[in-house]
């Protein structure tokens, strides 16, 4: 598993389908799965060209290891996800 971030627009689908996020520059994706060692539980798709820079599993959680701050963000960021997967969509 990889994490992700991107510039462009792009929206990322859960496995039935339906958009669960919609995100843009300056975002990333990817790291519910480093973080739990559990299968990815969406599919990005973007309808322009973006740019990616791809961090894998080992780099990323040395990064979490020397950038507190980082760490900070991304796992508040892995708690309000779940909540939202957890929540019905008003989409």
């Amino acid at each position: 598993m990889r994490t992700s971030s991107a510039r462009g627009r792009w929206k990322s689908l859960g496995r039935d389908g339906r958009v669960v996020a919609r995100l843009g520059p300056g975002k990333y994706f990817g790291e519910m799965s480093l973080i739990s060692n559990a299968p990815r539980n969406a599919t990005v798709r973007t309808s322009v060209p973006v740019e990616l820079a791809v961090l894998g599993k080992g780099n990323f959680l040395k990064m979490m290891e020397l950038m507190p701050g980082a760490e900070e963000t991304i796992l508040s960021t892995v708690q309000k996800r779940a909540m939202e997967r957890a929540s019905p969509s008003q989409d």
